[in-house]
């Protein structure tokens, strides 16, 4: 072999192995390396697989996208349902309340109230057991007053009064000024006057 032809070998191997590096080269910097296992490789099968799954749930997690920053939000507190009162004559008539009186004795339906600058009239409409603690039955009407400081100190003028006729427990149902107009369970019409505590003839 010729000395020219020596060299025409050698350069055509050089040239060879600098394409194949080239090439080696090329597809090693394109391929994508190898993720990092969150666990040793020696793990068993199964513990690789569940640390597998928890891997890839906080992948997930992390590229879920968050909501945008807002207000805080202001914590709602409980409060009591107010008293329902509704305007009649010169006060207001609730029926939603707790009765101060013995429901053993007393039946009371409803109550109207009127406030002044320094104290608060209270009128209690129902009636009274006939025979507390052996029947409920309850034949006769009665209106109950209470006079007290606008702090809830009583004072004096109150009383028990009863409806002219025994015909059943009474509802207050309208007011003219600080005149009561009630109704008994048989739909008899009573009105109550509060200044004189007296029962009268007409509103």
């Amino acid at each position: 072999m010729t000395s020219k032809r020596f060299i025409q070998i050698f350069l055509a191997i050089i040239f060879a192995l600098i394409v194949v590096g080239a090439i080696f080269a090329i597809v090693a910097r394109g391929a994508p390396s190898a993720q990092a296992t969150p666990y040793p490789p020696n793990y068993p099968p199964a513990k690789q697989t569940f640390e597998a799954s928890i891997q890839q749930t906080r992948t997930a997690a992390s590229n879920r996208p968050q909501p945008p920053p807002g207000p805080t939000p202001v914590p709602i507190t409980p409060t009591s349902a107010p008293i329902v009162r509704q305007p009649s004559g010169g006060g207001f008539i609730v029926a939603d309340f707790v009765s101060p009186f013995p429901a053993m004795s007393h039946v009371i339906t409803n109550m109207w109230y009127e406030e002044n600058a320094s104290q608060r009239s209270i009128v209690y409409a129902g009636g009274l057991r006939d025979e507390p603690g052996v029947t409920t039955a309850a034949s006769q009407g009665v209106v109950i007053v209470q006079v007290e400081t606008l702090d809830h100190e009583p004072l004096p003028g109150g009383g028990t009064f009863s409806t002219p006729t025994k015909v059943g427990v009474v509802t207050i149902v309208n007011a003219r000024g600080e005149r009561l107009m009630l109704q008994s369970i048989n739909g008899t019409i009573f009105y109550f006057d509060v200044p004189t505590r007296q029962f009268v003839s007409s509103p």
